[in-house]
């Protein structure tokens, strides 16, 4: 709640300084430098409140290095400016360290907040333990702290079947990826090891990794023109509740497009020539595929581009830094 009235403090003065006006460097100053100024020229108001000259000259040092920095300027001008920029910074760096503040208490507690003052919600079962320190308060301002152990939810065996019933009968939606139906599957399907609103996990075998495997690739070794039939098995755990679930599915060879077909009749040269050259000193690669001519070139890294753009940054940096020595 702190950082929330510090954060509201700050739009306040945004708003009080929006008007000042304030010059840094030929420019017109930022809202910082506003609220800066803002704040300075209510000082120099208390101040003269107090009996006492509002100079804005600064004192001892100050004073001194501003005459040198700026000689026959007006110093309460030169005063004013010097003080808004300093006050800005400031500014700038605590709204800065209250923002990240008020996030991180935002985003602190585990996801485990407290609900109607009374109820903090628990993780699926199989998720981790939540540690929560909470306040409880009596209505005649007393109060004392606890910390609390929020364990994961258990579920009775009743829950367990309804929920195991909803997921056997909704699985397909979730594998499928991209194919049409179960009964013709030609690319990559998904076997998911857990599935979101279910507190189960699956662990997943197939009963043809020549075909598929267990998370759900289509292997290089190509079914049958008619389909091959294969059966995919679910272990479906949640504490000692287990279920085996089985989703029969039939793959059929994928349609290549023209990039996939040549790049798959590359790889198959690559491997021939490969073993041709084994007993060489040398891997010769192939020189054409398809009757067209093809060329090689190794990747280079990208560490050179890296490199050059470091380079040019360093430059950048230099060329407009020195501008301020002169300064």
């Amino acid at each position: 709640m702190l950082f929330i009235v510090i954060l509201a403090v700050f739009v306040l003065l945004a708003v009080a300084a929006a008007k000042e006006q304030v010059i840094y460097r030929g420019k017109q100053g930022n809202i910082f430098l506003r609220m800066g100024m803002y704040l300075y020229k209510r000082c120099c108001i208390l101040h003269m409140r107090k009996g006492k000259e509002a100079t804005g000259n600064g004192t001892g040092s100050v004073n001194k290095n501003l005459q040198a920095l700026h000689p026959g300027q007006n110093m309460k001008r030169v005063a004013a400016e010097y003080y808004a920029g300093k006050v800005g910074k400031v500014i700038m760096v605590l709204l800065v360290g209250d923002i990240l503040a008020l996030l991180l208490w935002i985003t602190q507690g585990d996801g485990a907040g407290i609900v109607d003052g009374v109820r903090i919600k628990r993780q699926q079962q199989g998720g981790a333990a939540i540690h929560k320190t909470v306040t409880v308060s009596r209505e005649d301002g007393y109060s004392t702290e606890r910390n609390l152990y929020v364990a994961a939810r258990d579920y009775r065996e009743d829950e367990l079947e309804r929920l195991y019933g909803s997921l056997e009968s909704s699985i397909y939606q979730y594998i499928l990826a991209g194919n049409t139906d179960t009964d013709r599957i030609v690319k990559d399907i998904y076997l998911p090891d857990s599935v979101e609103g279910y507190p189960f996990t699956l662990e997943w075998t197939s009963s043809r990794y020549d075909i598929v495997d267990a998370e759900g690739k289509l292997t290089e070794e190509m079914p049958d023109a008619g389909g091959t039939a294969v059966e995919l098995e679910a272990c479906v755990r949640c504490g000692d509740f287990e279920r085996r679930l089985k989703v029969p599915i039939k793959v059929y060879p994928g349609q290549l497009t023209e990039e996939e077909s040549w790049e798959a009749e590359l790889d198959m040269l690559l491997a021939q020539s490969d073993a041709a050259s084994a007993c060489e000193e040398e891997w010769v690669l192939p020189r054409e595929v398809r009757g067209e001519g093809i060329q090689w070139e190794e990747k280079r890294g990208n560490s050179h581009v890296v490199l050059f753009f470091l380079s040019a940054a360093a430059a950048a940096g230099i060329f407009f830094l020195e501008d301020t020595d002169l300064q």
